[in-house]
């Protein structure tokens, strides 16, 4: 865990017990996919002064215009509670401007300049449309390098590739267990940021005095959610 890989030789023989640098690894591109594809509509701004503009996809007749969520391969047993491989579209360009009017025309009401307070939280769903497959695919990512890890570490323990087996056999009940807990967890997560006021909007509507307490009660709703973090 703590990647000192050259410590011993199991480590260049089975590349799979090499946990830490994978899920760096594998975080980095969940970081990356969610920054620059994580969006629905997507916003450029030019440098200097000058206000943000909405400009069309430079790259608009590439043949790439989508990107995969999984990079791992699913191994046998888990394949009915992973997440399946998707195929997303990258945010669109050059039509943000219109998709934003055509919001606040449908928000608007019957006085002059005023809209439903909610359209922040219509925008935000929106936008946000992509975060859950592109989270479940990192989070099933993350359990195969855990599985393949475990399973690895047991290969390098007993030679005996049948008394291996029968281990996993045994680990496979409660393993599945909390694999389905780190999914529950982080679809539940991902349900309390899209469904509620964003945190962001809590504190600018109450102060910067209230951030304790907003997070407080975030963590309070996290816990009677009943999930919790698997490892």
């Amino acid at each position: 865990m703590n990647a000192s890989h050259g410590a011993d030789d199991a480590f260049e023989k089975n590349p799979g017990l090499c946990i830490a640098p994978a899920v760096m690894s594998r975080m980095k591109i969940f970081s990356d996919e969610m920054a620059k594809y994580g969006e629905s509509y997507s916003f450029k701004c030019n440098d200097g002064d000058i206000a943000p503009v909405f400009v069309e996809d430079p790259d608009e007749d590439s043949d790439e215009e989508s990107f995969y969520i999984r990079k791992e391969d699913d191994p046998e047993g888990l394949v009915d509670i992973l997440h399946p491989q998707e195929s997303l579209c990258y945010p669109l360009h050059g039509e943000t401007k219109d998709w934003l009017l055509q919001v606040l025309k449908d928000n608007q009401g019957f006085e002059l300049g005023t809209f439903n307070a909610s359209i922040l939280a219509i925008v935000i769903k929106k936008q946000s449309s992509k975060w859950e497959d592109i989270s479940m695919g990192f989070v099933s990512d993350a359990i195969v390098l855990v599985h393949r890890f475990i399973t690895s570490a047991l290969v390098s323990i007993y030679d005996d590739r049948n008394v291996c087996e029968v281990l996993v056999g045994k680990l496979s009940d409660e393993l599945t267990r909390r694999y389905q807990n780190a999914i529950a967890s982080a679809r539940f997560l991902l349900n309390v940021e899209k469904s509620n006021t964003p945190i962001t909007m809590n504190l600018l509507e109450q102060g910067p005095s209230s951030s304790t307490t907003t997070v407080d009660n975030r963590v309070r709703g996290t816990r009677r959610g009943g999930c919790n973090v698997l490892y």
